[in-house]
């Protein structure tokens, strides 16, 4: 009965005293056996990947570009959107691979704090009159840990506009808590996009 309900609740496998080395030996083993040929090339796979996503936010190594946004009836340029990919050559280079695993990973935050880092410092060699565009996962909005604005700084020595663009990658679940967090950015004198 006690090795029913042992394995009921989860245990690989049951033994009972007395019990010789040998076969303890024997039944780690067979464990062990059974639980690498569970791990798939996908695992180790998607293994590397965190490996890599945590490389990433550690080393700050991520780029940014910064592509011009236009006022189409005079074709003048009167912003710019700022836009981060991974390090060249990484299997994370693509960010519509880089953001999603950090969103599954629960790094998201981490790895936005370092994309705004990186923009705002290569944002001070832009004309301070044009508009920076940042793109923003609407979760993050809502964080506790962007209070007072630590994720939202604004363009250093308070020179530029900046607009946080909400992107499209994941719903928004809690209109509420949303609007408070915008209410809040509003506040920091930031303003707010829907993209």
């Amino acid at each position: 009965e006690s090795k029913i309900k042992a394995l009921n609740m989860g245990a690989d496998d049951y033994i009972t005293k007395p019990f010789e080395i040998k076969e303890l030996m024997a039944r780690i083993g067979a464990i062990l056996r059974r639980n690498s040929a569970n791990n798939k090339p996908e695992d180790q796979e998607k293994k590397d990947k965190l490996k890599e996503l945590r490389r990433i936010i550690a080393a700050k190594d991520v780029s940014c570009l910064f592509q011009p946004v236009v006022h189409f009836p005079t074709r003048s340029v009167f912003g710019y959107e700022a836009l981060t990919r991974g390090p060249q050559g990484s299997v994370l280079a693509d960010p519509a691979v880089l953001f999603p695993l950090a969103e599954e990973a629960g790094l998201d935050f981490e790895l936005e704090k370092v994309c705004r880092e990186k923009i705002l410092m290569a944002a001070k060699d832009l004309p301070p009159d044009q508009v920076l565009f940042l793109n923003l996962n609407p979760r993050l909005v809502s964080d506790p840990r962007s209070e007072g604005g630590n994720l939202f700084k604004s363009r250093q020595g308070g020179t530029g506009e900046m607009v946080l663009e909400i992107t499209e990658r994941t719903a928004i679940k809690d209109f509420e808590t949303f609007r408070e967090a915008l209410e809040r950015l509003k506040v920091l004198g930031l303003r707010v996009a829907v993209d």
